[in-house]
């Protein structure tokens, strides 16, 4: 245990890109509620997590913001860890933490009772992310209904591509000047065949379709497959190439029109 904790208090969190969607308006949310944020693997969950404990430390100490990555092999897959936490903080660093940041905490043994014993017996405001799949409001434990406050975290929208790609592009001008239109349908053009993922978005060239790939096996076997038990993986992706392709000549249209304006 105390091997993950002095990890976090080691650990440097490095420079952040701003997203269009923050954590900071739910700090001090009334009436206090524990925060889910849910979205795609992979979407930007845990930098938005990254960018509000920057902000919560320019006031608290780092042992009273407390960041736990449920994903760390180094965590014990038992109620252990979780009931252990707290009381391990608090004599560890003589402190009880004002705020719990817990990532993708839904794969621990009886998490949700234990998130509802933390929300009714300790005022610690409360952070959690996870997949959609398991954490969303439809997916949400009973104990946790009307405790929760769910934040959908999407992928980066055209205007968050620009601002991780550093392109500066003058709304005014792009109407008249034809370097700027130019360059509003290369990035365009990157956003429609690569997607808004942060880590593709920012990876090399000859990486993304790599990176794009990992994301497609592991959401349909995972998200997908498991899930819901599906026995005929061929047929189901069979039917979302259908799906992405369908997707794909829409959005084409649309892109045809713009470079044809």
């Amino acid at each position: 245990m105390k091997t993950i904790l002095y990890s976090w208090i080691d650990k440097k969190i490095p420079p952040l890109k701003p997203r269009n969607r923050m954590l900071d308006e739910y700090i001090n949310v009334k009436p206090r509620k524990i925060i889910v944020a849910t979205g795609f693997r992979r979407c930007g969950k845990t930098c938005l997590l990254f960018r509000l404990i920057n902000s919560l430390l320019i006031e608290n100490r780092k042992e009273e913001v407390f960041y736990i990555n449920f994903e760390d092999e180094r965590i014990s897959r038992d109620t252990k860890f979780l009931s252990d936490l707290i009381p391990s903080i608090k004599e560890t660093f003589f402190v009880e933490p004002k705020f719990l940041f817990l990532d993708e905490i839904q794969d621990m043994p009886n998490w949700s009772r234990w998130l509802r014993r933390i929300y009714d017996n300790y005022d610690i405001s409360l952070f959690v992310t996870g997949s959609s799949s398991k954490v969303s409001s439809h997916e949400i434990p009973t104990e946790l209904r009307g405790r929760c406050l769910e934040v959908k975290v999407f992928p980066l929208s055209f205007k968050e591509f620009l601002v991780f790609k550093e392109i500066q592009i003058d709304s005014q001008s792009a109407r008249y000047s034809e370097n700027e239109w130019a360059m509003v349908v290369k990035a365009l053009d990157e956003f429609l065949f690569y997607g808004g993922m942060p880590e593709v978005v920012l990876a090399q060239e000859e990486r993304k379709i790599e990176i794009l790939q990992q994301y497609y096996s592991t959401v349909v076997s995972k998200d997908i497959l498991e899930r819901f038990r599906v026995r005929n993986d061929e047929a189901l992706k069979t039917m979302l190439l259908l799906l992405i392709n369908s997707n794909r000549y829409s959005i084409s249209k649309i892109y045809n029109t713009m470079k044809s304006r």
